[in-house]
């Protein structure tokens, strides 16, 4: 058991009344993730607009028509295995449509859209505590600070961004830890 300690750990959640009834509901969960993703693009759009002008409003209708129209299409191919059952995910849906060079292919750019996100994440959370906090002459830390005058602020934000995403990550083992 101890090779598998989240298997381990589930099994006692699952036989424990008590932990299990602490459990956020699904639908609290997915309320509280579409919220923050639409919360943080929604205070972009006055920026984007003034950068962009109006055409950028009809830019981003069209963009939501298309993201729609495919999660549609995306959504109906879950169903179009070789059983009626659902396939588990995307790998599985490139594979029903164009064999294993489709498997192996949706993994791969799977896996690199993962990666891309997250390194988006850090570029913009380093960007946004320079500009917050400072670094560059603006906000707590200035120039002055016990850093030199050349020092790559975007550099050190970085880093402690990634330290603040992996954190939890190492520290915890599930996400029931307190």
């Amino acid at each position: 058991m101890d090779a598998l300690p989240l298997l381990h750990e589930y099994s006692a959640l699952a036989t424990s009344p008590s932990k299990a009834a602490s459990k956020v509901s699904t639908s609290t969960t997915a309320f509280q993730i579409v919220t923050t993703m639409a919360g943080t693009g929604i205070l972009q759009l006055p920026y984007t607009v003034a950068q962009g002008g109006w055409i950028t409003l009809f830019l981003l209708l069209l963009v939501a028509a298309i993201t729609n129209w495919t999660n549609r299409l995306l959504v109906a191919s879950l169903y179009l295995g070789p059983t009626a059952d659902r396939l588990p995910g995307y790998p599985e849906v490139g594979k029903a449509a164009f064999g294993y060079t489709g498997y192996v292919l949706v993994q791969i750019f799977h896996k690199f859209t993962l990666f891309g996100v997250s390194s988006i994440f850090l570029i913009l959370a380093a960007k946004f505590l320079t500009e917050g906090l400072g670094g560059d002459g603006d906000g707590l830390l200035d120039h002055t600070s016990f850093f030199s005058p050349g020092t790559d602020w975007t550099k050190i934000w970085t880093i402690v961004s990634a330290i603040c995403v992996l954190f939890p990550v190492i520290y915890y083992r599930t996400l029931g830890e307190n």
